[in-house]
C-alpha cells in the first residue's frame, strides 16, 4: 500500500532529522570542552579552491584538529 509505505517513509526521515540534530549538539559541546582542554598548537595553511585557481586560508588545532 503506497499510502502505508509514504507514511513510515516520512516517519523515517523526521526521527532520522531529529537524531541528526541532538547528535550535532552533541558534537558542538564536545568541540566547546575540547577547546578548553586541549593545549592548542594553531596551524595556519592554505587549500587549494577550483583546481588551484584559488586558495582559502584554514586554521586548526595540530594536536584535536579542530577548526578555528
Amino acid at each position: 500500500n503506497k499510502i502505508m509505505d509514504n507514511h513510515y517513509s516520512n516517519f523515517d526521515i523526521t526521527k532520522y532529522k531529529s537524531q541528526i540534530e541532538k547528535n550535532k549538539d552533541t558534537i558542538s559541546k564536545l568541540d566547546e570542552q575540547l577547546k578548553k582542554l586541549c593545549k592548542h598548537n594553531i596551524i595556519f595553511d592554505y587549500i587549494d579552491l577550483d583546481y588551484g585557481e584559488m586558495q582559502k586560508q584554514i586554521c586548526y588545532c595540530e594536536y584535536c584538529e579542530l577548526n578555528f
